[in-house]
């Protein structure tokens, strides 16, 4: 269920009066939620708002980078996007998350990353920004809670539920808990969703 918090940058990630000019400077530690929301519906751009979260050019406050990782949540479930320039829009927020979670590149990864990729997986109406979602889940660095978000995935009616045991039984993940976590979804039959369960029993 969205939070309140979420609804109200819902509004901001949509509404045209935020966004700035084009080609706009503005400095690194005035970028709040709002101005890196109207950034990226400008230039569909994940730069600064990763550098922000992952705190490059000075520390910012637990409740400060939440506001500004929930905004990117907001522009990428807004609406499904209506044509091509609205979905790397959509896509430049969820790349955002997914690179200020890595354990790659300078800074410190965003600890609330992983939580709010799973937020766009189950809220999107996008099939693609869902798919990127569940995909970005797969790749961030805290394996066991990757594999407990995607199982969560997995044993829902979402149509995601597919993707996800299939990131979950190759690459990486398989080893490290994925096939485990699969088995015990088949064993106590929490896997619903049609395509999912018929993958799962052959």
């Amino acid at each position: 269920m969205l939070t309140s918090r979420l609804l109200c940058l819902l509004c901001v990630a949509s509404f045209p009066e935020f966004s700035l000019p084009s080609g706009a400077q503005v400095d690194s530690q005035s970028l709040n939620a709002a101005r890196i929301a109207a950034q990226i519906r400008t230039v569909p751009d994940d730069s600064s708002a990763v550098a922000v979260l992952r705190q490059r050019r000075g520390a910012r406050s637990a409740q400060q980078l939440d506001e500004i990782g929930d905004s990117l949540v907001a522009i990428a479930i807004a609406s499904a996007p209506a044509d091509t320039a609205m979905y790397k829009t959509h896509q430049a927020a969820l790349d955002g998350l997914m690179h200020a979670g890595s354990s790659d590149g300078p800074g410190a990864p965003y600890r609330g990353a992983a939580d709010r990729l799973l937020r766009i997986a189950e809220n999107t109406a996008d099939v693609g920004i869902r798919g990127s979602a569940i995909s970005a889940l797969s790749v961030q660095p805290d394996i066991p809670q990757a594999i407990r978000m995607l199982t969560r995935i997995a044993a829902s009616p979402n149509p995601g539920s597919f993707g996800a045991i299939l990131l979950m039984c190759d690459g990486k993940l398989a080893p490290l808990g994925g096939l485990s976590a699969l088995r015990e979804l088949y064993t106590n039959e929490l896997v619903h969703e049609p395509g999912a369960l018929y993958f799962l029993s052959v």
